[in-house]
């Protein structure tokens, strides 16, 4: 039987030869709270990995590379984690955790989550605290734009699981179903109505349950995995305890509230 540092693989992308200060913090708290688990860097075909010699990173790494082109751009990099040529890679792993340099680890909780058996978890798409009033006001909103012909914008996302920039997948499922969903997943790539959201998260947090069996935490209890937006709110349910991890602690409107927290 594995024990959980062979049933899991943390999977950092990296796109450019350097860190800037944030992804520096970032690969601190993974020397902090994780190097005891196999760490791989995904990254182009023809960046020069040699910088990362310059980086005080203490864990031991691999480098898998992958088209030069899933990286250039967004879009690109959702080709790449919808693929199954990128799960196919790692089926030695019953999980991999999706590990972006925006996001930061307070904790060694890796094998507790694993143990949990969820196919997927990521951060929630966290509403605020005045749901009411976000119903109404968005409602309105959708209502002026269909007046005029506009576009009206989805927030089917809105409490649901979760974002994908830290997150913890079960390797051959996701293998599995990116087989299986190859058209359709061909077709949500080619969608071009950004209002909806058709960005690789979404697809696994909100298309795929829909045909799949496919095991996700509440919102509640996946905030403790990870928080990304509104952390205030995030931690009123948390109760002030860190989660394990938190993602996109670099953004404007939350670097003072994580700065209390990350040094």
């Amino acid at each position: 039987m594995k024990n959980d540092t062979e049933k899991v693989v943390i999977l950092i992308p990296i796109y450019r030869a350097f860190f800037d200060d944030f992804e520096k913090k970032s690969l601190k708290s993974v020397n902090q709270h994780l190097k005891s688990f196999p760490i791989i860097f995904i990254a182009p075909e023809s960046l020069d990995i040699d910088f990362l010699k310059e980086y005080e990173i203490q864990f031991n790494y691999e480098i898998c590379r992958f088209e030069d082109h899933f990286f250039k751009s967004i879009n690109g990099y959702n080709q790449l984690l919808l693929s199954s040529h990128f799960y196919e890679a790692f089926l030695n792993y019953e999980y991999m955790l999706i590990f972006q340099t925006d996001a930061y680890v307070f904790k060694n909780e890796l094998s507790l989550w694993i143990s949990k058996g969820f196919d997927y978890i990521g951060a929630p798409w966290l509403d605020s605290e005045k749901i009411l009033f976000n119903h109404k006001s968005r409602f309105i909103f959708n209502k002026i734009k269909r007046i005029f012909g506009l576009k009206q914008r989805l927030y089917n996302h809105i409490n649901q699981v979760g974002n994908g920039g830290f997150s913890l997948r079960k390797t051959k499922l996701f293998y599995n179903i990116s087989l299986k969903e190859k058209e359709q997943i061909t077709y949500f790539l080619s969608n071009k109505e950004k209002e909806n959201y058709h960005i690789e998260d979404v697809f696994w947090s909100l298309y795929v349950p829909q045909k799949h069996s496919f095991l996700k935490p509440d919102y509640k209890t996946a905030l403790c995995f990870c928080v990304d937006r509104k952390p205030e709110v995030a931690f009123g349910f948390l109760n002030g305890e860190l989660p394990f991890a938190c993602h996109g602690f670099n953004k404007k409107g939350v670097v003072k509230f994580w700065s209390k927290y990350i040094s």
